[in-house]
Parts: structure tokens; C-alpha cells; sequence
């Protein structure tokens, strides 16, 4: 499964890039939740993601992410692109989809995909006139499931004046962890001192905020919208009240919790290219 946020570029140069974020986690949300407790192969890429899916799971991963496209222009103001593509059919063509999961602090984890596949399927998608993959009207489901979507902290600011993104396609094998070493000498000591996410800028947003009226707009569906008012706003004030004591509530340890943030943000990862 895959999905692409139309003229995400354009929303993110009006400024709409947190809307254009949630759509993307959304659409990998909706298929997780789909696949019910089965751990699945997923990767977010900003303005859309990618989620590898049994074939006895295709039917309800259709249905959930079929009916994120139907309220996604209503609920975020955007349009997703959004396809089933078997592997089979990448694999005829010479391409592949190979995945390693690379296990991160707590029982986090990130899937790593290489073999050409996923850049193949992300043309596919996007390609005019070629609708094979696409999803049909007909298999989108009614019901919209999108619980444990947020995203309630601020924006990042960067810590050193600039926020740098580098994208890298190898031109030939086993040059990764060269480049990685080359990037660290230049900057003078390890990439991970370099994380965009440190405690000092991981602020919390405020509940007016338009994160909160996102997440509140994704759980509507699933707990109605007063319910879904009420929860938000009672589970944001519990959050920020537990943080700024640094106090346990429940299963959230603010400490541990932050120090998952901070090493588990994707901010270096291999998805055909580092």
C-alpha cells in the first residue's frame, strides 16, 4: 500500500506542511490499524508513506485507506494518491522490495527498504493516465479509522541557525557508511549530536492549536466530535500537567518518553537512498 499527497509541495510552500505531515502519518495509521495487531513493514515519507501488506489483510487495508482518500480533502483540506501495488509486479520488471528492521530504543522500531521497488511504485502512483494500482471507489470502506494519530508537540527550531535535509543515491555499492563518516568528520563529532529533536526545543503545542484540531478532526469518526473535543483536551492538559512536574501518569513517563523522541525521530534512515 501506498500514498502521495497531491501537490504537497505547493501546501507546504503556503505553509500547510503540518497538514500535509498528518496525512501522510494518516495513511499508514489507517492501514496499521486495518492490520489489527499484525505487525507490518511501514515507512512515513513526509508527504505520504508506504506499508507492506499481507495478502489476507489487502481487503481491509483497502477499505481504511480508502476511506481516508474519500474524507482526507474534508478532514485536512488535501487530496491523497493512494494505490495497492504487488510486489510480484514490481519484481517483473526487475525491481524489488527487500526490508530489514532496524530496532530502536524501547520496542520501536524503523523498516529499511532497498531493491529499487519502492521508488518504482512511487512513480507508478504518481504517473498520468496509468490508474492499474489505483484504489477503486468501490473499495473504499465507510469506516474511518485513524486512533493513535498526533503529533502535539511544537515546531522544531533549529538548534544552529539551519535546518540542513541531505538525500543521497549511491552511485554504487558499500559507500553508506563512508558517507556517513565523511558528514561526521565534517561537522566535527557524531550525526546524532546533530538530531533536530533535543529536549531544549521539544516544546509542547498549546490545545488550540492546529495539531490538536487535526488530531481531534482524525478521531471524530471513531469517538464523535464532542467525544472527541473532550479527549483531546483532557488528554493534553493531563500530558502537560505530567511534564512540566516530571511526573508519572499512567503508562506516560515524561523522562523515558522524551528520550524515545529524541532517539527514535527518523532523522537518518535508508529507504533506497540515506
Amino acid at each position: 500500500m501506498i500514498s502521495d499527497v497531491e501537490d504537497s509541495t505547493g501546501a507546504i510552500d503556503r505553509g500547510d506542511y503540518k497538514s500535509v505531515n498528518m496525512v501522510g502519518a494518516a495513511s499508514i495509521v489507517a492501514v496499521l490499524n486495518a492490520c489489527e495487531k499484525l505487525s507490518v513493514p511501514f515507512m512515513f515519507g513526509g508527504d505520504g508513506g508506504v506499508v507492506v501488506v499481507p495478502p489476507d489483510q489487502l481487503k481491509a487495508a483497502k477499505a481504511r485507506l480508502g476511506a481516508l482518500q474519500d474524507n482526507s480533502p474534508s478532514l485536512f483540506g488535501l487530496t491523497l494518491r493512494a494505490a495497492a501495488i504487488p510486489v510480484a509486479e514490481l519484481r517483473k520488471v526487475g525491481r524489488d522490495v527487500q526490508v530489514c528492521k532496524f530496532k530502536l530504543m524501547g520496542e520501536n522500531h524503523l523498516a529499511m527498504f532497498t531493491g529499487g521497488g519502492l521508488e518504482l511504485a512511487d512513480q507508478w502512483l504518481k504517473a498520468e493516465g496509468d490508474d492499474r494500482f489505483h484504489l477503486k471507489p468501490d473499495e473504499a470502506g465507510r469506516s474511518l479509522d485513524l486512533e493513535g494519530l498526533s503529533c502535539r508537540w511544537q515546531p522544531l527550531k533549529s538548534l544552529s541557525g539551519v535546518m540542513l535535509t541531505v538525500i543521497v543515491q549511491n552511485s554504487r555499492q558499500g559507500t553508506t557508511s563512508q558517507l556517513s563518516h565523511a558528514i561526521a568528520k565534517i561537522l566535527g563529532r557524531s550525526i546524532n549530536d546533530f538530531a533536530p529533536v533535543q529536549n531544549t526545543n521539544l516544546k509542547l503545542g498549546s490545545v488550540f492549536s492546529k495539531s490538536f484540531s487535526m488530531e481531534r478532526a482524525a478521531l471524530k469518526s471513531t469517538k464523535g466530535r464532542y467525544m472527541a473535543y473532550l479527549w483531546t483536551v483532557f488528554t493534553a492538559l493531563a500530558q502537560r500537567f505530567a511534564d512540566k512536574g516530571n511526573k508519572t501518569l499512567g503508562h506516560y513517563i515524561p523522562e523515558k518518553y522524551r528520550n524515545e523522541m529524541k532517539a527514535n525521530t527518523d532523522f537518518r534512515k535508508f529507504d533506497g537512498a540515506l
